[in-house]
């Protein structure tokens, strides 16, 4: 019996999980990847420790028009379902503040038991080979490399993105999925950092300081990242597919940065006049006096910012102490630009998910499948992105070898 013959383009997440699948599910399955190894991505998730999914998951987590689609992947595979798969190839898995890693707490982990599961089941990987074009012959899929051509019954696309790449071939995924008549919203970066206005040194590089980051009627809270030219750290990560989306149409983006949101304003107003009538604190000067509160290098530019000079805490007027709270708790930053692709961990854009059947088949190209990065939706920090490669593959692989879940059309 002629076996289904299946090409998965990408040996990244999204692609391992799909070739699996795929070959479980009695395929023939052939990875055509670009690099000269597989899932170098994955190997720098989560810095090493490969986050792979999150005790709490729904698509309140993820941005982008694809919530529709997001939902039935998760509902697909969840965290149970996608633990399973892991439990099933040998990794053994450990929680931590939410979130599901390999027990090792390495990503290399991971990609070892996916690369097992991959030798035993005689899957052919092919490297160093970039896909330059997919086209149909007589309703065979013909896949053109810069090394020769393939043929298939069925393709996955699963070759991510451009983000956190250095490889300076062109990425060529949407490109492909255009001629073929897709619709694909250019892909921008998400999860990075953010810029501030050109030549603006606050002075702060370097700084860490655990604080809150607000944009519009998004707020997110942990250690914020300060840098000679910006501001990074998971908070501003989980910000910057809005600041990304207002940059479109605008020249800046206002952030508003907290660098002490366990107090309130008022709060902190009422302990900075009592302060001032202290016979300690009152006689110290106000860049001293806020070492105590705030990172050294961070204390300049916050009174910049209140336009309040070094002198004495106690001869500061009332006015000057609200100046110095609003600086504190109302930290003005605004952003004129988000990270570059190689700085993001993911990218937002990707394939119109209307024109994407349940078990993620193209409805426009027959036996075309997306995966991962591609489709237009992204996940926060805390193991979403992973989530989404694994188990859209795992279901864009069963859906390929004709197991998988498809519309009755």
């Amino acid at each position: 019996m002629n076996r289904r013959k299946i090409a998965v383009i990408g040996g990244g997440a999204s692609g391992l999980a799909a070739t699996i699948r795929a070959a479980e599910c009695g395929a023939d399955v052939a990875v055509i990847e670009k690099k000269e190894q597989a899932g170098k991505k994955l190997l720098l998730t989560g810095n090493g420790r490969c986050n792979l999914t999150n005790t709490v998951l729904s698509a309140d987590y993820y941005r982008g028009p694809g919530r529709v689609l997001t939902e039935e992947i998760l509902e697909r595979f969840g965290t149970e379902e996608l633990c399973s798969f892991f439990e099933s190839l040998g990794l053994y898995l450990r929680e931590q503040r939410g979130g599901i890693y390999p027990r090792t707490m390495q990503a290399q982990s991971v990609l070892s038991v996916l690369l097992n599961r991959v030798r035993m089941l005689g899957i052919r990987m092919v490297y160093n080979t970039n896909v330059t074009g997919i086209g149909k012959e007589d309703g065979k899929f013909v896949i053109s490399t810069d090394s020769g051509v393939f043929h298939a019954d069925a393709v996955i696309l699963a070759c991510g993105s451009e983000a956190g790449v250095k490889d300076r071939r062109p990425f060529s995924a949407v490109r492909i999925l255009r001629e073929l008549g897709h619709t694909v919203e250019e892909p921008r970066p998400a999860l990075t950092c953010l810029y501030g206005e050109k030549g603006e040194r606050p002075g702060w590089e370097g700084v860490r300081v655990y604080g809150s980051v607000s944009f519009q009627d998004e707020t997110h809270e942990g250690e914020l990242q300060l840098t000679s030219g910006g501001i990074s750290g998971i908070p501003v990560f989980q910000l910057s597919h809005r600041v990304s989306e207002a940059l479109q149409t605008s020249e800046e983006a206002e952030i508003r940065m907290d660098f002490l949101p366990e107090k309130s304003g008022e709060d902190l107003l009422g302990i900075l006049l009592s302060d001032r009538k202290s016979p300690v604190f009152g006689r110290l000067r106000a860049d001293e006096y806020l070492k105590g509160m705030l990172p050294k290098n961070l204390i300049p530019a916050v009174m910049k910012a209140g336009g309040l000079q070094k002198k004495i805490l106690g001869l500061y007027s009332e006015g000057e102490f609200r100046r110095l709270a609003e600086a504190i708790k109302h930290y003005p930053f605004r952003a004129v630009k988000t990270g570059s692709f190689q700085e993001a961990q993911t990218v937002s854009g990707g394939i119109d998910p209307d024109e994407l059947k349940p078990g993620l088949e193209s409805r426009i190209v027959p036996g075309l499948y997306i995966t991962g990065e591609l489709l237009n939706t992204h996940g926060l920090c805390g193991g979403y992105n992973l989530h989404l490669a694994f188990s859209s593959g795992l279901i864009a692989g069963e859906a390929a070898a004709g197991r998988g879940e498809n519309d009755p059309e």
